[in-house]
């Protein structure tokens, strides 16, 4: 694992922040700054199995933020929320039938059914 190899996931973990967490500067700025705390504390790392496997983390968290995280906001009525999903999100809850005919995946893309809060 060389410079290059991290630099890349640094970048491509500041870049998954972005679309996860997009419209919430709070979250945006916590995660910008606990990103570059982790690749800083590790900088001087030179071991290649402890780079190994600080890069695994690194991989394992971006896929987790991708598929994982889910955005979502309390509609106007105070009841129900809207919620923002992307095609590599795997939600483990029922989101109920899509209402385009191209398919559950195609119907999540912008946002999934409103849920009863």
């Amino acid at each position: 694992a060389g410079r290059r190899e991290v630099l890349h996931w640094y970048k491509r973990l500041l870049r998954t922040r972005l679309k996860v967490f997009k419209g919430d500067e709070e979250v945006l700025i916590a995660s910008r700054q606990r990103i570059r705390d982790e690749f800083n504390r590790n900088r001087s790392e030179a071991d290649p199995e402890r780079l190994e496997k600080l890069l695994g983390i690194a991989r394992e968290t971006d896929a987790f933020l991708r598929q994982n995280i889910i955005q979502g906001s309390l509609r106007n009525d105070g009841s129900t929320y809207r919620f923002r999903l992307t095609d590599e999100t795997t939600p483990t809850i029922d989101f109920g039938e899509s209402k385009t005919k191209k398919g559950a995946r195609a119907g999540r893309k912008n946002d999934a059914e409103s849920l009863k809060g």
